[in-house]
């Protein structure tokens, strides 16, 4: 997740994204979080409730923000419809299919998967 993250924000394809990692559980959210600190990567942000990550990416702020899948719930609609985002979901996927992966979605209008950027570096083809 590190290495990839980094590679993501770095690519001036991108234009300096903001690069979410996403976790299912708080064990998961201290765990990532402090191998991201442990490897000293800049511009990292961790969130502490749902307020926070909705400001964050209300204000389009172009960091990494570590956050846990739950703290979508009751996102007050769409936070932030820049494409330039991209989503990193970490032993998550079973939250992608419900409720909770459907309001990540709708409160990040455009946000970036994985064939997207895919397709947008020119590495993906149909």
């Amino acid at each position: 997740m590190v290495f990839a993250a980094e590679k993501l924000r770095a690519n001036p394809l991108l234009e300096n994204p903001t690069v979410v990692i996403g976790v299912d559980r708080i064990d998961l959210d201290i765990q990532i979080t402090g191998t991201f600190m442990a490897t000293e990567v800049a511009n990292v942000v961790t969130t502490d409730n749902r307020d926070e990550l909705q400001s964050l990416l209300s204000s389009g702020v172009r960091k990494i923000i570590i956050t846990t899948i739950h703290k979508f719930a009751e996102a007050n609609g769409v936070l932030n419809d820049g494409s330039n985002i991209i989503v990193m979901v970490d032993e998550a996927h079973r939250t992608q299919k419900g409720d909770l992966g459907r309001q990540m979605r709708e409160a990040l209008l455009n946000f970036l998967g994985k064939s997207k950027i895919l397709k947008h570096l020119g590495w993906w083809n149909e």
